[in-house]
C-alpha cells in the first residue's frame, strides 16, 4: 500500500458582491492532501481518506476506501509516495472485548 502526499493548486470562488479590485487580488487556492492512494496516472492523483478490509457475506475480503478526493494532474505542484505495510500487527488491534 502506497500513502501519497501532494501539494496542489484549487480553484477559488467566492459569492457575494466585491468590488473588481478585490476580485482581481484573488488566486487560487494553495492545498496540502495527503492519504492511501487508490490510483495514479497521468491524468489524475486520487487519495483516500481511508483503508479497510473486511470479510464480505461471500467470503471474499474487497478492498474498502472512503472519503475519496481526485486532484487533477495538472493542479499538482508536488507529489510524494511512500510504501507501508498494510497488515496488521500480529498481536491485533487490542479492541476485542473479552
Amino acid at each position: 500500500m502506497e500513502i501519497a502526499y501532494v501539494e496542489w493548486l484549487d480553484a477559488r470562488g467566492l459569492s457575494g458582491r466585491m468590488s473588481r479590485k478585490d476580485a482581481e487580488e484573488l488566486e487560487p487556492l494553495f492545498v496540502f492532501s495527503a492519504g492511501i492512494l487508490v490510483r495514479e496516472d497521468s491524468e489524475t492523483v486520487t487519495i483516500a481518506q481511508d483503508y479497510w478490509r473486511y470479510v464480505d457475506t461471500d467470503g471474499t475480503m474487497p478492498e474498502t476506501v472512503r472519503e475519496v478526493e481526485v486532484i487533477p494532474r495538472m493542479l499538482v505542484r508536488k507529489l510524494e509516495i511512500v510504501e507501508i505495510s498494510d497488515k496488521p500487527p500480529e498481536e491485533g488491534c487490542g479492541c476485542q472485548q473479552s
